[in-house]
């Protein structure tokens, strides 16, 4: 599907401890800025690390190990849903643009968690608590990756 960029689609995107797209492509990640993909689309936005979720739990699944930082972005131009969901609640996109509009380490949001009474998440690592409590890790995260700069 077509989305403009005034429609962006907000959702999650993890990294790993690099803070780079992975597959190859190695460009960093920093909040404000627009990543692009010029290319085949179908197959390469995702294997170039061009994916999202829209639920952050979704997110932390789909990412393979390492759950190091959480950002929260902005998607638009050609957007392609995968896993079959569909636009309405897609379980993982990938987007012909992507804006990082604020990064947060993955520890923090663990460590505001359990700041917040949960003692019984100190063992769990990011994923499990983004499976069990995946509204209170989403309200952290979005405190935690709050835009800090003005678009032009």
């Amino acid at each position: 599907m077509e989305v403009a960029e005034r429609d962006a689609i907000l959702a999650w995107h993890i990294l790993d401890e690099t803070k780079c797209l992975r597959y190859g492509d190695g460009r960093t990640v920093k909040v404000g800025e627009t990543l692009s993909y010029d290319g085949w689309l179908a197959m390469n936005l995702c294997q170039r690390g061009m994916h999202v979720s829209k639920r952050l739990a979704d997110a932390a699944r789909n990412f393979p190990t390492g759950h190091y930082y959480v950002t929260r972005v902005a998607v638009w131009g050609t957007v392609w849903c995968i896993e079959g969901f569909g636009p309405a609640n897609p379980d993982k996109m990938c987007a012909e643009h992507r804006q990082c509009l604020g990064i947060a380490r993955c520890t923090e949001v663990l460590a505001r968690a359990l700041k917040r009474s949960l003692p019984y998440v100190e063992g769990y690592g990011f994923l499990n608590l983004c499976v069990t409590h995946p509204e209170l890790v989403e309200e952290i995260a979005l405190e935690l990756t709050k835009p800090k700069w003005k678009a032009a």
